[in-house]
């Protein structure tokens, strides 16, 4: 068994079975992970309020025989930023997104300190959705800058389709895309002219 001990923020939390659940982070040391917390729905579970999403934890996990990262202890830190987060409403559905983003575009163990640093600076400021997801995209090697549509291949892309990692200009994003854009296979690059 494997001991780790890092800062993460928590991405996202899913039950697992009756009474444990899966964990999703991102983490200073090992990149995008997923760890099971045993107990986690429990009433008297310690851990819980700890492990809610965009908490900033300092995370100790053991890697176990099955290959699953599992929870040891969890201590969140860096309140005063959580609480200003959950006090906004605007805030905190933009950065849920952004979370559900990295959770679903970030490799799984796979150390990157640029995606960790801009986590901790997009969470302690407030910058326009559109430019956070272009700085992303830009750290995981998905400049937009450099990118061309997919259908006509013109410059400036609009959005940014995750399901094929692909751009899509705004004149091509037709009705089709309207329902990928409402269930958050679409990301928006650029604020509406």
């Amino acid at each position: 068994m494997t001991e780790y001990y890092t800062e993460a923020i928590v991405l996202k939390k899913e039950n697992f079975n009756d009474t444990d659940g899966l964990v999703y982070f991102y983490t200073d040391e090992l990149g995008k992970v997923v760890a099971k917390a045993r107990g986690l729905k429990k009433i008297l579970s310690k851990s819980n309020p700890h492990l809610e999403p965009l908490n900033f934890v300092k995370l100790r996990l053991v890697s176990g025989k099955n290959g699953y990262l599992q929870i040891i202890d969890a201590l969140s830190f860096n309140t005063k930023i959580t609480k200003k987060i959950k006090n906004s409403p605007e805030k905190l559905l933009k950065l849920l997104r952004l979370a559900d983003f990295i959770k679903e575009t970030a490799p799984e163990m796979h150390r990157d300190q640029y995606i960790w640093h801009a986590i901790k600076k997009v969470v302690a400021n407030n910058y326009d959705e559109h430019i956070i997801y272009r700085l992303f995209l830009k750290i995981m090697g998905f400049d937009a800058e450099y990118a061309n549509c997919i259908i006509c291949y013109g410059k400036n892309p609009h959005y940014f389709f995750k399901e094929d990692q692909s751009f899509i200009c705004k004149s091509c994003a037709f009705s089709a895309m309207t329902s990928a854009l409402e269930n958050g296979e679409l990301i928006k690059l650029a604020k509406e002219a």
